[in-house]
This record gives C-alpha cells, structure tokens and sequence, in this order.
C-alpha cells in the first residue's frame, strides 16, 4: 500500500499491523547482531518465534493470502542467522514492505 492509502478489508490491516511489527524486530535483530548486542538478538528471536501464533496472521492463512508464510519464513530463518549475511535488511524490506530506516525514521522503499 502506499502512503495516504487506508486499509479497506481486515486482511489489508493485518498485513500493514504485522507487517510493521515484524519490520521492527527484524529491524532490532539486524541491528544487534551488527553491534554485537545478543541480548537484542534474544528479544528479537523471542518476539518473532510467537509469530506463528498470531490470530490475524492465523486468519490471514486461512483466508489465502500468502502474506502470514513470509513472516513464517523470515521469522525462521533468522533463528539461525547472524544477522550479519544474506537475512539482512536489504532483503526483508521489500518482500514484507517495511520501510528503510535512516536516522531513526522510516522511509518508503523507492
């Protein structure tokens, strides 16, 4: 969705709630692992392990979209990422639509 358009259905607003959820922990997780702050690390891994339980997503999946599996996808394979190889930023932006983030502020992707 682009800036200024609003959700118009649930599926929609999930995809921009968890989307800018997991954007954000992978985000810090990214972020850790380059400092090497392991606790950062930690909370990023825990907080996107719960992501296979989260309702909408689990609605969203039994709604057809393919939206909730690219979450799944990234939350797992970050448990054995450092962070630091082909799971960055660079990568998870665009397929799940976050923003990148300069300066503390997001930004759209061009």
């Amino acid at each position: 969705m682009k800036k200024g358009e609003l959700a118009t259905d649930r599926y929609q607003l999930g995809w921009q709630v968890t989307g800018a959820i997991a954007c954000e922990w992978l985000d810090r997780w990214t972020a850790g692992a380059k400092a090497s702050d392991w606790e950062k690390v930690r909370q990023a891994r825990e907080a996107l392990a719960t992501a296979r339980d989260w309702p909408i997503l689990l609605w969203m999946d039994r709604h057809g979209g393919g939206y909730p599996a690219s979450i799944w996808d990234w939350a797992a394979d970050r448990r054995g990422s450092s962070g630091r190889g082909p799971n960055t930023a660079r990568n998870y932006n665009p397929e799940l639509g976050c923003r990148y983030k300069v300066g503390g502020e997001r930004y759209p992707l061009p």
